[in-house]
């Protein structure tokens, strides 16, 4: 029998109760960078690089038009990372978190991408950090891809996470 912190009463098994202290597992440090990481981020950035004016489509993922998770995901599929097309999904299940401030990027490589959310616990769009303070997205219906420095969205629409795809 237990007694639960919104006081309510309950029962447990007790071969489900350990003395033994759980410790939570520790997310296995990544790989030293090596410069076959370092030119595979390069080619991110290129691939990129090269869909600069295409226009703004919903659900696109190809020259022909990109959102922004269209564009994340072609630019990943190009270089044999498979991301899903959704900011959402890419940013909760297929990528490493890495530490930021938003006005430090030290820690952030080319290559990395850079979530965004309107609500908690929800990322809706998604860019490809490029170095020195910039991403290339796809912003929105009527834009095309295009470079643009993170702090000029404004202090309200900074990253929420910044994700690593190549380890």
């Amino acid at each position: 029998k237990i007694k639960m912190s919104n006081d309510k009463v309950g029962y447990i098994l007790n071969t489900l109760i350990s003395s033994t202290k759980v410790e939570k597992p520790v997310e296995p440090e990544p790989e030293p960078e090596t410069d076959s990481k370092t030119a595979l981020r390069q080619k991110v950035v290129d691939k990129a690089k090269s869909a600069l004016g295409v226009r703004y489509v919903f659900g696109g993922a190809s020259m022909s038009g990109f959102d922004c998770s269209g564009l994340t995901k072609w630019v990943y599929d190009s270089v044999g990372y498979s991301l899903p097309h959704g900011a959402d999904s890419q940013g909760k299940n297929y990528v490493r978190n890495v530490e930021f401030s938003k006005n430090d990027y030290s820690n952030v490589k080319i290559g990395d991408l850079v979530f965004f959310s309107r609500t908690a616990g929800r990322y809706s769009h998604v860019g490809i950090y490029i170095g020195n303070g910039k991403m290339i997205h796809a912003p929105q219906p009527g834009r095309s891809v295009e470079i643009q420095v993170i702090s000029a969205r404004g202090s309200s629409n900074q990253p929420t996470k910044i994700g690593r795809v190549i380890n």
